[in-house]
């Protein structure tokens, strides 16, 4: 395999069919793409539905026997693959164009890298694609007014390198990277796990893509008074895990 895709899915069947199926649709690399969707819904049949379609990759599904978090289901995903390069999708994405020969070529030249995407709403309007780590919060009026001036400039200044990490809702990066940086942290449950992830990456370039990707930004039956909790409780963890408090 040259890549593998891995999917966590949670009580989100409708979208993730839709994002499997664009998959299918834009794979550029043919049998050489491997997906992992793993599923923390307990009380999921999405196992059932896949078994039934066709797709034009090689597709594995695990479930869980819990909802042992995003970081930590996305770590089984990463232990399945085959492949050396990993690209973690939300199941909340839609693939609008072939993305998985750039990846690859990107990757296998630099296995440094850390590949994010041009993500857009279904208007086609520029969603979030990178951020800023915490710590470097101060300088988000600058990082604003750069994105405003040249959205790819963390592409031609390597002091972006410390300072932003692409949106976890696609990017890609070597297996063997992932795996020496520690994997996602399993003590955190949602949200915030791609920068914690990328600051245990100190030698990343970091390379934001053209290529573009329907990010919807919104999926499953998770209330969103539970992902801020989520979000602020990761917040936490990372400040105090990094003595940045």
């Amino acid at each position: 395999m040259d890549l593998t895709v891995v999917i966590v899915a949670y009580n989100n069947d409708t979208v993730l069919l839709d994002c499997l199926k664009s998959i299918s649709l834009h794979n550029d690399i043919g049998g050489r793409l491997e997906v992992i969707v793993v599923d923390n819904y307990v009380n999921s049949f999405l196992g059932d539905i896949i078994n039934t379609l066709e797709y034009n990759y090689e597709l594995l599904y695990f479930k869980n026997e819990s909802n042992i978090g995003f970081g930590a289901a996305n770590n089984i995903g990463v232990s399945l693959a085959s492949s050396d390069i990993i690209l973690f999708l939300n199941p909340d994405t839609i693939l609008i164009e072939p993305v998985f020969g750039d990846v690859c070529q990107k990757i296998i030249s630099d296995r440094r890298t850390v590949y994010g995407f041009t993500l857009i709403d279904k208007f086609k309007k520029v969603n979030n694609s990178y951020s800023i780590f915490f710590e470097y919060y101060y300088l988000l009026p600058v990082v604003k007014l750069c994105k405003k001036i040249d959205f790819y400039l963390p592409n031609k200044l390597k002091c972006f390198n410390k300072i932003v990490w692409p949106w976890g809702a696609a990017f890609a990066l070597s297996k063997s990277s992932f795996i020496a940086a520690g994997e996602f942290d399993n003590d955190i449950f949602l949200c915030n796990e791609e920068p914690d992830l990328l600051k245990r990456i100190p030698s990343r370039t970091i390379f934001i893509s053209n290529k573009r990707i329907i990010h919807l930004e919104g999926h499953g039956e998770i209330v969103s008074e539970e992902r801020y909790f989520q979000y602020f409780k990761s917040l936490n963890y990372y400040f105090h895990k990094y003595k940045l408090s």
